[in-house]
């Protein structure tokens, strides 16, 4: 379903820093699409496409603690539901950023049929580096 902002409350104690958390909060006032991820009424994460420009997105993903036991269902929906939304918002470009040190989401990006496309060095707030992925519809 889209996100709410009460969805907003409940993911972002969640969050590592007040950059994350004011980040999330950003997107969610730029036009694109922002879902909230739910199994049996509970919020597992949340998730969404930020419109930079005229067909080109920028996905972003946070899962939230009861997110471990629904892993593979919720990735499944996001490799099912990304070349969705992308055509349903007109994007031919989805770009993902992931911090370089977290193995769980390169794999992820990987498994969801993204290309590595370059490395942002000293990128984040905390000097870490991060891996840019695309998803090109129609491929490349």
């Amino acid at each position: 379903r889209l996100m709410t902002r009460e969805d907003y409350d409940q993911l972002a104690p969640c969050l590592p820093s007040d950059v994350a958390r004011d980040g999330v909060l950003a997107r969610l006032h730029h036009p694109g699409l922002h879902l909230a991820i739910m199994a049996d009424g509970k919020l597992l994460a949340c998730a969404g496409i930020t419109l930079l420009w005229t067909g080109v997105g920028e996905g972003w993903f946070w899962g939230l603690p009861g997110l471990s036991g629904h892993r593979l269902g919720v990735a499944r929906a996001l490799h099912t539901w990304t070349p969705r939304l992308m055509a349903l918002l007109g994007l031919h470009r989805l770009e993902v950023i992931v911090r370089t040190d977290y193995a769980k989401g390169v794999r992820l990006i990987n498994w969801l049929g993204f290309n590595f496309e370059s490395t942002r060095v000293q990128y984040g707030p905390d000097r870490a580096d991060y891996h840019v992925y695309t998803y090109l519809r129609g491929g490349r």
